[in-house]
């Protein structure tokens, strides 16, 4: 058995110098490929040097050349602008395509017939306040004719309720004075 010791023992030696010398080999041709692939990282980088011939440095300047292009342009920002009355136009202060200004004046609109709607109204405004003086009048009147009997309860009613229509007619004049004023 002595002899079986021996051979087992010189088999299992072998075998692991065969094992380490696997290993130490794969090693070795890792480290010999990853030596290859540095030195071939080394030729491919090349080095350049320039001279103060080949620099060039970067000045603004105008450009001297035009490139002639054709095709569409669209604003950034685009409104449409409509007017609350309408009338014609007197003078255009921009033109399509110009920049403006919140509260800038782009057009002036002639203003003769707008001017002569509010003094219409104005006239109608003073004509239905001197209406309502005269009711108010004629009402305070007829009251007084009323206690004493010299006219009956329907005639007063009646200066009553032409008041009422004057009152309410110089309110709607005046409304359409407001409106005329604001066009």
């Amino acid at each position: 058995m002595a002899g079986w010791f021996t051979r087992r023992r010189t088999t299992g030696v072998l075998i692991a110098i065969l094992v380490i010398g696997g290993l130490a080999g794969g090693v070795g041709l890792r480290a010999s490929k990853r030596a290859a692939a540095e030195a071939a990282d080394k030729a491919a980088t090349v080095r350049l040097e320039f001279s103060a011939d080949d620099l060039a440095f970067v000045e603004p300047a105008a450009l001297t050349r035009w490139l002639p292009l054709s095709g569409t342009l669209q604003p950034v920002d685009q409104t449409t602008v409509k007017s609350k009355v309408s009338g014609e136009i007197r003078q255009v202060t921009v033109r399509e395509g110009q920049a403006v200004k919140a509260g800038q004046v782009i057009v002036r609109f002639d203003t003769a017939d707008l001017e002569a709607k509010l003094t219409d109204r104005i006239g109608a405004l003073e004509a239905s306040r001197a209406q309502l003086a005269l009711a108010e009048k004629q009402r305070a009147q007829n009251q007084l004719l009323l206690k004493q009997k010299f006219i009956s309860q329907t005639a007063y009613d009646a200066a009553e309720s032409n008041l009422s229509v004057t009152q309410g007619t110089l309110k709607s004049i005046e409304a359409q004075a407001q409106l005329a004023k604001n066009a």
